[in-house]
């Protein structure tokens, strides 16, 4: 998985990982601890996918394959301060770089989800 190479980018001292609990209820991956909880979604697609021609373009599930509540349902209910969102190089998670390009979409003014609404 990504998490290392993600935690160094937003900064080592900064994050630290989410309980389960939050992961699974919350859209939490990460949680910051400077100035109160921030709770950071992380996703990291396959590297075809920037080949393709999306590099611009963000992906979010509205479904799960369990019937459980999607990243989208997470969002809406007001979870997640940030996304970290990144594309894997060619070579994938075996390789040292791992992440080609990455974005962080701030979500805290609401702003991104009144456009998903």
């Amino acid at each position: 998985m990504f998490i290392p190479q993600i935690k160094a980018i937003l900064g080592q001292q900064l994050i630290q990982t989410a309980p389960f609990h939050e992961d699974t209820k919350r859209n939490t991956d990460l949680i910051m601890v400077s100035s109160g909880c921030v709770r950071i979604a992380c996703r990291v697609r396959k590297h075809d996918g920037l080949a393709k021609g999306y590099g611009n373009q963000i992906t979010i599930r509205t479904q799960t394959r369990h019937k459980k509540e999607s990243e989208f349902d997470k969002i809406l209910a007001g979870w997640g301060d940030l996304m970290f969102y990144a594309f894997e190089n060619e070579a994938g998670m075996g390789s040292r770089s791992g992440l080609l390009s990455h974005s962080i979409i701030s979500g805290s003014t609401g702003a991104w989800r009144r456009v998903l609404t």
